[in-house]
């Protein structure tokens, strides 16, 4: 170990968790577990806990790990691994070959009886100890025993075992037994290293030539060459649970064994029906080349409209393919000609089907493809609006002659004190217009259709009016009459233009916000050289996070897991960029650059050699370094600059939380799947990067929010929710 990764460690530790860590020392409690060129790691046994954390110490990096869970920059456990190191190296004495000292936990398969024994040993560098009783009980000194270091996976496998503490492991807990000893180094088999996998040795279905026709059988998958209690198989050196079948048992009676039959006039449904729906549950193994042929389609809806006088005939019609391929007849797929066939997806069908009875509400009872239906009067006025709104294709366009204007649409219209509410309806592409006065007057009479400048009548916005027609009536009553309004009213003006999502006139900016957590964003323009398609909610992902950028403003983005941050953070940077991220991810970043936005240039810093660069429109560095170079990385001026997992700046009062508070950034975004694991001051302290003075200072937050929402304030909490929504974006899977 370093010197100056030792006296970075001891000047962030505590003084009580630096005297804590001196006790462990000196208790022999530090015991090496694997030491590489830029990476040591070690294993702190602890007083009464029977999990021992682990330490990561990275070289290069001047940074440390503990899976300990503490929120200190150092915890007891990295310090005392700080000064086990250092004493070993003072004293010419080998950390890691003290194997005598502390024993891990080693388990030890062996066959009996078409089954699998386990037992349990402590390995303590060559020798073997059988561990008959608890972990507790050994760790606690209750049996006598050799001193160990457990994992987490230790104690979920003894959890598992319950009182079975050895001998043939039951059938119903060997797959759990299987993936939780994935984590474990020390497993062997009759004395063979093996390794477990919690990937299952599943089922596959062979279709094969027969007798003009085609046979489909499911047999096993052939990579498991020893398989016990038809629960596990040996595949290789890799232990792995056997899958239990998916398969309906009329399926099982059909195609194991000697497997079914299927005429060459069966073709059709084979590959449309039968393989698509075993290909849901299990993989296909196709050993024939005279199937028809397949591609991917995805179904589509349709809808053809015709009139019968005066009757709006509509029929709705599920195809696959554009132009269509093949089409569903009740129920089965037809198909449109001699090219190839879609496979089918009936859950695609399902939604569609779902989609067109939402979309088309009226009687949908009635509303099944290949179904023709007729409305008249109202009600075909009614369906003729849906039809317009319709998310798929319309075969047709008379549903366009019964004809209604659409409802009223109302805009604010104003500046440099003045002010107008415009009411209008687009027919056909052309406005028309109607006196806000009139509107107002039709409002309070109880009126539902008001006339239209230039003929047609639109019915009145009923809901907008519940809302602010009051408060719009208050302002054109209070207009002088030059037209302007007086000043006094101009903050009821801009709340108006704030609730009603409409951007703020130059001169009411500094009267109210230019963002509204329910407000519409904008589509922003994707990057030219982004390698993707956007998922849905990558794409609202970054619309939003380039509408916070614009607007000039931070943004918290707190997806869950998995969910996409990093792309629609690609997505969303502008100019030259700076990415903090941990340690272990940093390569990543530089990897989904390279993916995902090859036109942009990257920059590791990092390493004893680093340095700036300062044509990089990427420059990809880590926590430590954000800690150590503080002055260098906070005295540049970024276009943005990213947090990836920001829950690393939770604490506040960390010197990595403080130097990231000091970085200059036009756009500084923090990406987190957790953005609160124990106390909202966590959350104070990412916003506080993102929006400064959004929350407030940590006094004043502590007071107005964490602390009456810790005693269950529901007020305070929907308060502090609407403060955050403009500038937070989670989606949960």
């Amino acid at each position: 170990m370093t010197d100056e990764l030792f006296q970075s460690i001891r000047s962030a530790a505590s003084s009580h968790a630096w005297s804590r860590a001196v006790e462990l020392v000196r208790a022999d409690a530090v015991a090496g577990e694997r030491q590489e060129e830029n990476e040591i790691v070690v294993r702190v046994a602890t007083r009464g806990d029977l999990i021992s954390p682990t330490v990561t110490l990275f070289l290069d990096d001047e940074d440390w790990d503990c899976d300990c869970g503490t929120s200190e920059d150092v915890c007891e456990h990295v310090a005392a691994a700080a000064i086990a190191l250092r004493r070993a190296s003072s004293q010419r004495q080998d950390l890691f070959s003290r194997g005598a000292s502390h024993g891990r936990i080693g388990y030890r398969f062996s066959r009996e009886a078409g089954g699998l024994a386990l037992e349990r040993v402590v390995v303590t560098g060559d020798e073997e100890t059988l561990l008959t009783t608890t972990l507790v009980a050994v760790a606690s000194g209750r049996v006598e025993g050799p001193r160990f270091l457990a994992t987490r996976a230790d104690l979920s496998i003894e959890q598992t075992l319950g009182s079975k503490r050895r001998g043939r492991v039951p059938r119903g807990i060997l797959p759990t037994l299987l993936r939780q000893l994935a984590e474990c180094p020390d497993v062997k088999l009759d004395a063979e290293p093996v390794v477990t996998s919690a990937a299952e040795v599943g089922f596959v279905a062979l279709v094969e030539d027969d007798d003009g026709g085609f046979r489909v059988r499911v047999a096993r998958d052939d990579s498991a060459a020893e398989s016990f209690d038809n629960v596990a198989a040996l595949c290789g050196k890799t232990l792995r649970p056997l899958q239990t079948t998916r398969l309906t048992g009329r399926e099982i009676e059909d195609f194991t064994r000697n497997g079914k039959h299927f005429a060459a006039d069966e073709a059709v449904r084979l590959v449309t029906d039968i393989l698509p729906a075993l290909a849901e549950r299990i993989p296909i193994e196709v050993r024939t080349k005279r199937l028809p042929t397949t591609v991917r389609e995805q179904p589509r809806l349709e809808i053809e409209v015709s009139r019968n006088g005066e009757a709006l005939s509509v029929l709705p019609i599920l195809v696959y393919g554009d132009p269509p391929i093949a089409r569903i007849d009740a129920g089965r797929l037809t198909p449109l000609g001699d090219g190839p066939l879609p496979r089918r997806d009936e859950a695609a069908e399902e939604i569609l089907i779902r989609r067109l009875q939402h979309e088309l509400a009226l009687l949908p009872g009635r509303l099944l493809p290949g179904r023709r239906f007729e409305v008249s009067g109202e009600a075909a006025i009614t369906v003729a609006e849906q039809l317009e709104r319709f998310s798929g294709k319309l075969r047709g366009s008379v549903h366009k002659q019964f004809f209604r204007a659409p409802q009223l649409e109302a805009r604010l219209r104003g500046g440099d004190g003045r002010f107008d509410v415009v009411f209008s309806s687009d027919v056909d592409g052309t406005p028309h217009h109607a006196s806000s006065r009139r509107v107002l007057a039709a409002w309070r009479a109880g009126e539902s259709l008001v006339p239209l400048e230039g003929g047609g009548f639109a019915t009145l916005p009923t809901d907008w009016l519940t809302r602010f027609g009051d408060r719009i009536a208050d302002l054109l009553a209070a207009k002088q009459a030059t037209g302007d309004l007086p000043r006094a009213i101009l903050p009821e003006l801009a709340r108006l233009y704030q609730d009603l999502d409409q951007p703020l006139p130059p001169s009411l900016k500094g009267l109210g916000s230019l963002l509204d957590a329910d407000g519409e964003i904008p589509q922003a323009s994707l990057p030219e050289d982004l390698s993707a398609s956007l998922r849905g909610y990558q794409r609202r992902g970054v619309d939003w996070l380039c509408a916070l950028r614009d607007a000039g403003f931070g943004a918290l983005l707190a997806d869950d897991m998995g969910l996409g941050k990093t792309i629609q953070a690609l997505c969303a940077l502008r100019g030259r960029t700076l990415v903090v991220a941990p340690t272990s991810v940093l390569f990543n970043w530089r990897n989904e650059i390279e993916r995902f936005r090859p036109g942009l240039t990257t920059s590791t810093y990092h390493g004893p050699s680093r340095r700036l660069d300062p044509d990089a429109d990427v420059t990809l560095t880590t926590y430590a370094l954000l800690r150590i170079d503080a002055e260098i990385l906070c005295a540049e001026h970024w276009d943005t600059v990213i947090l990836d997992e920001a829950q690393k700046i939770k604490n506040p009062d960390s010197q990595v939380a403080r130097a990231a508070y000091r970085l200059q950034a036009d756009f500084p975004m923090a990406l987190t799947g957790t953005p609160v694991e124990n106390r909202l001051e966590e959350l104070w302290s990412q916003i506080h990067f993102t929006q400064r003075g959004l929350l407030g200072g940590r006094r004043d937050f502590n007071e107005r929010y964490e602390r009456p929402i810790g005693e269950g304030d529901a007020q305070v909490t929907a308060r502090l929710r609407a403060r955050i929504a403009p500038f937070v974006l989670r989606r949960l899977k």
